[in-house]
């Protein structure tokens, strides 16, 4: 019996919780590691038997109870207490959303002890003891963590635990009573827990679908935002690139306008997704860190974003992100969302292990096999994509009068920059796979001062970089074919853009969040209006907290007041512009990176640029490649503003009040923003 119920435990953290997740299909990350967990995990589970057994054994004799009967529902409920408790660091580390897992488990064991101490409900609920009643109990916990509880709102999450809850009460009482009782009895009983169990189904996948009924807008067009995460301007063919890293988005702006030079507000992805959804600068909206801080500070409730204001005039408004960390529930982003989907990928053996017994198999394992059986926690594009189809067909079949608007965010950029074949190999045949523990030994030499990347390394990782843009960019192309498939491509609103770029070692930088750099804030934005034939360039400054604005406003929508940005597409637009971006430093950076954990704000304005640190320093320049940093000035030019001066200014804003950080930590922890 230990055996089968620590296999079983192993089987829910890999593949019963991945099978049952919406859009991701199961599929091992490998037989060998998933076979070597198998096998640990019964040999610890027989172990367990042989030590439980007799001691279950005497106290059901002590007790003068039934010996087989007592043993089992002692052994389940240590193992049960086991499980949760082994977990419980995991469950209070993770988003909010978890603690109705956490009701769900508590409301289990309260049942099962009382069935223990009282021996009308232990006759009762004999079947509710059973091993394999337990082992259903924790089959449900990963899946209702990950899934059910981060859709749509409150009320949604409860309904479903209430019905989980009290379904796999009535489902064990019934069995119990099926075996016991005359054949009416049976079927009446069984019928009846069934029938409770699909009304509360029912009611919790009717709320899902929709809590409120949807304005019907049918002259609205869709809207689709699409964040590419970490992707810098400079390595995309469309901007003019060597490699061919960009075939699809080429295509898509020829009934497109490119901005040729567009910037983030931030370089790091809260703070800018933030900027982007509200139309505010980093220091106006709030969502930044502090540096004594552990997370940073979410974006607060009281900041309209362009979600809440669609969502209020009839838009059905769908998520689906792979950023599970800056982008999951704990820090802001998912308001207004009818639909947000901040799942991240199941593995095998995940970094941030909760178990001693996986991480001494991952130690063991991880130099022989693929970095992805460890390292990319954020699900894979073609995963979103997934995740988005079955988005939009929900949609169409619940709120098929209602526009949409989607924000689709992919990550695939990011460290450990692991593109599948063919994609791997595509601009250097004998590139070996980054693991993100090499990464972060290259990155923590570089910040101490002990070494300068090697031309060899600087290569190896851009040459993995372009390959994981080669495949996003494939994949982008896969859900242009899906909207035209479904009649959406040529009607809709489309924004492509990124949060911000990534560094590979100039001016003794790398990664990103660690400057305001060209190679970490100049990014690509690329918008495609309804029905828009013709391509157009457009070379005048443009910001992250234009795109709110600018989309409102080819809806014919005011846009929320407070707001920085302007509409890209109108009038507002000249190439006098001042746009800004800053640097917050993380409590991280004063271990990782402590040359890097100063407050930084730089302002441009056509070809020039000046940045001003919270030390005072003052860094001007003019606009040079994207890796050779800035050609510095003695003076300001005349002719030019006075963004020196702009910068005091900018300096000497109030900065916004700030939310509190609830949660979030595990999952950042998994995508490598901090140890």
């Amino acid at each position: 019996m230990g055996l089968i119920l620590a296999a079983g435990e192993e089987l829910v953290a890999t593949w019963l919780a991945r099978s049952s997740t919406d859009g991701l299909s199961f599929q091992p990350q490998s037989w060998i590691s998933f076979g070597a967990m198998l096998c640990a995990s019964g040999c610890v589970g027989a172990l367990a038997g042989l030590l439980l057994a007799p001691i279950a054994r005497r106290l059901g004799s002590a007790s003068g109870r039934p010996a087989c009967g007592e043993a089992r529902g002692l052994v389940t409920l240590a193992l049960l207490a086991f499980v949760l408790a082994w977990n419980g660091a995991q469950f209070a580390t993770q988003r909010l959303e978890a603690r109705n897992a956490v009701y769900v488990a508590s409301a289990s064991s309260l049942l099962l002890v009382l069935a223990w101490i009282r021996p009308t409900w232990s006759r009762y609920s004999a079947a509710i003891t059973h091993p394999w009643c337990v082992f259903g109990v924790l089959a449900l916990l990963p899946w209702l963590t990950s899934d059910v509880m981060q859709d749509s709102t409150w009320r949604t999450k409860r309904w479903a635990a209430i019905a989980l809850t009290l379904g796999a009460w009535s489902l064990a009482s019934a069995t119990r009573r099926w075996w016991s009782s005359t054949p009416i009895t049976r079927w009446s009983t069984t019928l009846g827990a069934c029938a409770l169990a699909l009304a509360g189904t029912g009611l919790g996948q009717g709320v899902i679908a929709r809590e409120v009924e949807l304005a019907r807008r049918p002259d609205a067009p869709p809207v689709v935002l699409i964040s590419l995460d970490t992707v810098r301007a400079a390595n995309l063919s469309v901007y003019g690139y060597a490699r061919d890293t960009t075939p699809r988005l080429r295509e898509f702006t020829a009934h497109a306008t490119r901005f040729e030079r567009a910037y983030a507000a931030a370089n790091y992805t809260l703070p800018s997704h933030a900027s982007m959804l509200t139309g505010l600068y980093v220091r106006e909206h709030g969502a930044y860190p502090d540096r004594d801080a552990s997370l940073p500070a979410p974006l607060a409730r009281e900041r309209e974003t362009i979600v809440e204001t669609l969502a209020k005039r009839g838009w059905h408004t769908i998520g689906v992100v792979a950023n599970h960390g800056y982008l999951g529930p704990a820090f802001g982003i998912p308001q207004g969302f009818a639909e947000y989907d901040a799942r991240s990928r199941r593995l095998a053996f995940p970094r941030a292990g909760t178990s001693s017994l996986r991480g001494a198999l991952q130690d063991l394992l991880y130099e022989l096999l693929p970095p992805t059986e460890f390292d990319l926690t954020y699900r894979r594009a073609e995963e979103v994509n997934s995740a988005i189809a079955e988005r939009l067909d929900e949609h169409e079949l619940h709120a098929p009068g209602a526009p949409v608007f989607l924000f689709a965010n992919y990550m695939d950029a990011h460290v450990p920059y692991s593109p599948p074949e063919p994609f791997a190999t595509r601009f250097a045949s004998a590139v070996e796979p980054m693991r993100k523990s090499r990464y972060y030994g290259w990155r923590a030499r570089v910040y101490s001062g002990e070494q300068r990347l090697t031309d060899e390394q600087r290569q190896q990782l851009i040459d993995l970089y372009d390959a994981s843009i080669a495949y996003l960019d494939q994949q982008v192309g896969a859900l242009f074919d899906e909207l035209r498939r479904r009649g959406l491509y040529d009607e809709a609103l489309i924004v492509v853009t990124s949060d911000h770029g990534e560094s590979f070692g100039s001016r003794a930088v790398l990664e990103h969040g660690m400057s305001l750099d060209e190679g970490e804030i100049r990014v690509p934005l690329l918008i495609k209006l309804p029905h828009q034939r013709e391509p157009r360039v457009v070379d005048a400054l443009a910001s992250g907290v234009d795109i709110a604005p600018t989309i409102l406003a080819q809806l014919g929508l005011p846009r929320p007041e407070p707001c920085s940005g302007v509409d890209l597409l109108g009038n507002e637009l000249s190439d006098e512009r001042v746009v800004f971006a800053e640097h917050y430093p993380h409590h991280w950076h004063q271990r990782v990176a402590p040359s890097r954990a100063f407050h930084e704000t730089a302002a441009l304005w056509r070809n020039l640029r000046a940045a001003r640190r919270d030390d005072g320093q003052l860094e001007i320049g003019r606009l040079r490649s994207i890796d050779a940093g800035y050609g510095v000035l003695e003076s300001w030019p005349s002719d030019a503003p006075d963004l020196p001066h702009r910068l005091e200014d900018w300096k000497a804003l109030p900065h916004a009040a700030q939310g509190s950080s609830v949660g979030g930590a595990e999952a950042l922890k998994s995508l490598g923003y901090t140890d």
